[in-house]
Order: C-alpha cells, then sequence, then structure tokens
C-alpha cells in the first residue's frame, strides 16, 4: 500500500476565459436595464377617456394632433355602470400637454355633412382614431370626451366671437353655417334662450379672415328658406340659397352697408331679421380681407395730411400745393411735387409741412415710380415697415385715404397698367 505522502496532489487550474464569464450577463443585464429606462423614458402620461359611444374605437388606434400620432389607445371597455365607453390611452413623451386640464379628445369617424361633405373621410376604410387637442391647466388624468368633433378645433387670437337675438329659433342650430354671398363666413356655437326669456340668442364664431365683414352696421337674415306657392293643377316650390343648406336647415346670412362703420369687438350684439330689404341685395361694399401691412405700433399705414407753399414771380406771390404722404421706415412716400420744390420757386422759399410738423427739403427724394418719390427725412409719427415697388402685373391692394376713412380694397381685375402708371376701373 503507497503512503498517503506519496500519493499525487491534485493542482486546481482557473478555466481558460473563466474570468470573463461573468461579464456577458453584466452586459445583458445593462441592456436590459438601458431597453427599460428607454422604454420609459419614451412613454408618456396614461389617461383614461369616458365616451357616449365607442363608434368603433379598438385598442391599438391611435391618438392623432394635427395629423401627427401621439399616443395610442391601450384598451376599451365600458365602463361599471355600463353607461360610458372607457379609452385608456398611452400618450407619447411629448404627451404631458394633453394631460392637463382643458384638453379635449373626440373619436373620428366617417360623417356626412351637407354643408361640408364626408368628415372623417379617412376612417372611411381604415381605422377609427382619437383625435386630440392639448390643455394648458393644471396635471390630469381624467377626461370626459366630446360627442361630436369641434366646430372650432383651435380658435385664434383675432377671430370674433358675436351674439345674435331673433325672436325665434327658425333654423337658428349649432352648426348652423353664418354665409356672406352664399360663402360660409361663420358658424352658430350655441343656441338658447335669452336669459330674460324674450328672445333666442346664438354665439356666432368668425374666423380671422372673415372678422372684417362684421361691422358695427352689419345686418343679418335668416337665409335658405323655401317658399311654396299652389294652385288647382301645380305646386311651385322656390329654394332660398343653396340646396344643401335647404335640406340642412337653412343658414343665416350677413350683408354689409356701402358705409360699414368701424369694426365690432367679441360679444357684440345684432338683431336677425326674418328677410333682408330689397336695398340689402345692392350692397357690394369694398371690404379688404386678409392680413394688413404691418405698421409700427400696429394697424394699417395711415396718410398724413401734407401741404407745400413756395413763393414765386418778381413780385413774389405765394402758391402752395396740398396732398397726404406715407411716412416709412425709410422716408416720406408722396407725390414728387410735394416732397421738393418747385421750378418756379424763388430760392430758399418752399416749406413743407407734415402733419403740421415742418419737413426741410434739403435733399432731393429718391424717384420710385411715375411721379412717385421718397424724401428722406425725420417724421415723429408711426411709420409702416413696407417698402415701395413698381409693379409688374395688377395685384389685389388697399387704397389708403386719409381723414379716417377705411381703406378701399381694390382686386387685381378692377385693375390694369398703362404707359403713366395703373388705372382703376371706374
Amino acid at each position: 500500500m503507497t503512503p498517503i505522502e506519496e500519493l499525487p496532489t491534485a493542482v486546481a487550474r482557473r478555466p481558460r476565459g473563466a474570468r470573463w464569464a461573468w461579464f456577458v450577463p453584466l452586459v445583458a443585464l445593462a441592456a436590459v436595464a438601458w431597453i427599460g429606462w428607454r422604454t420609459w423614458a419614451e412613454t408618456g402620461p396614461r389617461i383614461v377617456v369616458r365616451f357616449a359611444e365607442g363608434h368603433g374605437l379598438a385598442a391599438g388606434a391611435e391618438v392623432r394632433y394635427r395629423g401627427i400620432a401621439v399616443g395610442r389607445v391601450r384598451s376599451v371597455g365600458l365602463s361599471e355602470d355600463g353607461e360610458a365607453v372607457v379609452a385608456r390611452l398611452d400618450l407619447g413623451e411629448e404627451g404631458g400637454r394633453f394631460a392637463q386640464d382643458g384638453a379635449r379628445f373626440w373619436v373620428v369617424r366617417p360623417q356626412i355633412d351637407l354643408e361640408s361633405g364626408v368628415r372623417g373621410a379617412e376612417t372611411l376604410l381604415g381605422a377609427r382614431y382619437v383625435a386630440a387637442l392639448p390643455g394648458a391647466g393644471e396635471a390630469r388624468h381624467d377626461f370626459d370626451g366630446l360627442d361630436e368633433p369641434l366646430l372650432v378645433p383651435e380658435a385664434r387670437a383675432g377671430d370674433l366671437e358675436i351674439v345674435l337675438e331673433a325672436a325665434e329659433r327658425g333654423n337658428l342650430d349649432v352648426g348652423t353655417p353664418v354665409t356672406y354671398r352664399d360663402v360660409k363666413v361663420g358658424v352658430v356655437l350655441e343656441v338658447a334662450l335669452a336669459p330674460d326669456a324674450r328672445s333666442v340668442e346664438a354665439t356666432v364664431h368668425v374666423p380671422e379672415e372673415f372678422t372684417p365683414l362684421v361691422r358695427e352696421r352689419t345686418a343679418f337674415h335668416f337665409a335658405g328658406g323655401v317658399d311654396a306657392e299652389w294652385g288647382t293643377r301645380f305646386l311651385f316650390l322656390e329654394f332660398g340659397g343653396q340646396l344643401a343648406r335647404v335640406l340642412s336647415g337653412g343658414a343665416v346670412a350677413l350683408a354689409v352697408p356701402p358705409d360699414p362703420g368701424p369694426p365690432v369687438g367679441s360679444g357684440h350684439r345684432f338683431a336677425i331679421r326674418a328677410a333682408p330689404e330689397e336695398e340689402w341685395a345692392e350692397w357690394r361694399p369694398s371690404i379688404p380681407l386678409g392680413p394688413e401691412p404691418a405698421v409700427e405700433g400696429g394697424g394699417l399705414p395711415t396718410p398724413v395730411a401734407a401741404r407745400l407753399t413756395w413763393k414765386a414771380g418778381i413780385f413774389g406771390r405765394e402758391k402752395s400745393a396740398s396732398g397726404w404722404v406715407l411716412p416709412l421706415a425709410e422716408g416720406l412716400l408722396g407725390p414728387l411735387d410735394l416732397l421738393r420744390a418747385p421750378e418756379d420757386a424763388d430760392e430758399g422759399s418752399a416749406r413743407l409741412t407734415v402733419g403740421g410738423e415742418p419737413i426741410p427739403l434739403s435733399l432731393p427724394p429718391r424717384v420710385c415710380g411715375d411721379g412717385v418719390g421718397v424724401l428722406e427725412a425725420s417724421y415723429d409719427g408711426p411709420r409702416a415697415s413696407v417698402r415701395p415697388r413698381e409693379l409688374a402685373e395688377p395685384v389685389d391692394l388697399l387704397a389708403l385715404r386719409g381723414d379716417g376713412e377705411p381703406a378701399l380694397s381694390i382686386a387685381a381685375r378692377h385693375q390694369r397698367l398703362t404707359s403713366v402708371g395703373l388705372a382703376v376701373d371706374p
């Protein structure tokens, strides 16, 4: 028997690469943690929206704002009492704006409207989705969805809301269009009895681009009705307005007189007539629509009265000429015969005043058109941030008038270029 001390001794050796074995699970754990963190970071708030009807909404549907997906519907089901449809929404990383008080949600689905055609047409073949508008209040995670799409999804600062008063409701309803020359320029948002129950009041929204039509003396009347006349052998129907408006209940139309008065602000009240006066059909005022030229301090550029005086002849007889100039950032824009001394003026006798302020004539004006120029001069009043340019073809323009008169809008089709300037139809 071999003594124990003579038996061979085992030598423990670390397997090749064993020192790196622990690194693999650590890397995997780090990857899982990074993926989890990214998923958490890219996931926004979870909110609950209750709708009266589901309209075919299903889990996985998108939540969209201005056509861009900002989240998804996680689940759709009935509330505990079965009175509502509960949709749970997972919003994206920028979803915080939609989890604030004032946010609004509605289900987009196909809807046929005689006035505006098919709304939600993209859902005819595709899935329903939730449209969202952001809020601006405190954080919130529980909302009541809208039954119908908003008539005015996003109001702008320049929009107008007015109140129309009628003796009877007539065809006034939420969504009733307000038209001008058969063009939709507003919509009825709400209809209710007046606080004293003596009349019906309708709140009307007018988009910014059409607010110049609503003036102090603008008139409103019901439109789109049907007049019937019958005899023993015939029935004659006369439709007022477009057939679509007749079938949908009619509309409210407005008419603007030649002297419309100043613009009104939100909350202004107008009475609705049952029918228009005969003379209203003849009203065709020129009212500028669209953005106004910019001017320092706001508003339209304002022409300023100018007067040029000088002495002429051996007896020094005093002469004068008057007109209007427009103060610009680079100087005074106006007729050349107002901005420089006449040829017959005695030397040093010409004097120019603009708005009662004396303007030196030491520098000649810069000619920028036939009979028009710009005089470099300091002027204390507001200046328009526009630049003079020559026209290569007629364009829609505003004719500015002094003495507080409203600007006159002149469409390009009423103009023509001549060898001496721009000619306007009578």
